[in-house]
């Protein structure tokens, strides 16, 4: 018994906090190890002190104005597992017999109560690319606190607001300021955008592929068919890595980047932030090439 030598369980907890809260801790509050029953009130499932509910903690909670909850992370050092919707998948075997049930209870009750929770590992603590400090965590945040902006000033809009206007374009246009706003990629990859336009470079075209492991089985889009369609969206239940190969057209050549990523959370979230990594990436590789050897420069 005494005083412990940290908060923290662990160095990597430590470190994780520390890589938030350098990237969001000058506009949010981040705190380490809330007990779960501070961030939510029991309802009527809970019963007891004995519960799980009353045990666990969350390590890191990302609050906004008058401390609300607005983000949850647990980083599982031990398991080396990440979560896909509500189900935890773990990596390594652990001591604990009843991890998975843990983490799926408390993935459970988040979903229920709107607070984004996601389960995390080293993996998404690393850097996306070279010379840059953002994280896969970093987009994550990012994309939900953009989400909650958009789904916020949705809210506020009148029908009168919409008149003579597509609704359709009214949300993309929301949801690509709310990028701008919030997402640290999306942000990035616009100042590279402006350095290169700066020192003359052309971005002429660009596309990209993306990928996952396992593959998903393949549905055409003009003859899709309910099987095909199922056997898809059965298959992204059991994604575990999502990725994209970004090209661009440019001043000084054909200019590629890639980034692969955990299935993280949702599928769908995560190839947005694939696709808007690999840009990113490529745009930066790019302005490497420029600042190096010039607009004349090829790529090799």
């Amino acid at each position: 018994m005494g005083l412990k030598d940290s908060v923290f369980a662990s160095k990597s907890e430590r470190r994780g906090f520390q890589q938030i809260d350098s990237e969001w801790g000058h506009k949010y509050s981040l705190y380490p190890n809330l007990p779960f029953s501070i961030i939510f009130e029991p309802d009527k499932s809970i019963s007891g002190t004995s519960n799980l509910f009353f045990k666990t903690s969350i390590d890191y909670t990302l609050c906004g104005k008058n401390d609300k909850p607005l983000l949850a992370i647990d980083s599982d050092g031990l398991g080396h597992g990440f979560n896909r919707g509500t189900e935890y998948a773990g990596v390594r075997t652990t001591s604990d017999p009843y991890r998975k049930a843990k983490f799926e209870f408390k993935l459970r009750y988040a979903k229920c109560y709107e607070l984004p929770y996601y389960v995390v590992s080293y993996d998404e603590f690393e850097p996306v690319g070279d010379d840059i400090h953002l994280t896969i965590v970093d987009c994550v945040i990012g994309q939900e606190l953009a989400r909650r902006d958009v789904h916020e000033q949705i809210s506020q809009i009148s029908v009168e607001d919409l008149e003579g206007l597509d609704p359709q374009t009214v949300v993309t246009d929301l949801e690509v300021e709310a990028e701008f706003l919030h997402d640290p990629i999306v942000k990035k990859w616009a100042r590279l955008s402006t350095e290169l336009r700066k020192l003359g470079c052309e971005v002429k075209s660009e596309a990209y592929q993306t990928f996952e492991y396992p593959e998903l089985p393949y549905a055409d889009a003009m003859h899709l068919s309910v099987e095909s369609f199922k056997a898809r969206v059965d298959g992204m239940k059991e994604v575990v890595e999502v990725g994209c190969v970004y090209t661009l057209l440019t001043s000084v050549g054909e200019i590629s980047d890639s980034v692969k990523m955990r299935n993280v959370g949702d599928f769908g979230q995560a190839l947005v932030i694939v696709v808007n990594v690999a840009e990113m990436l490529a745009y930066a590789k790019t302005l490497r090439i420029v600042q190096r050897h010039g607009i004349e420069a090829q790529p090799t």
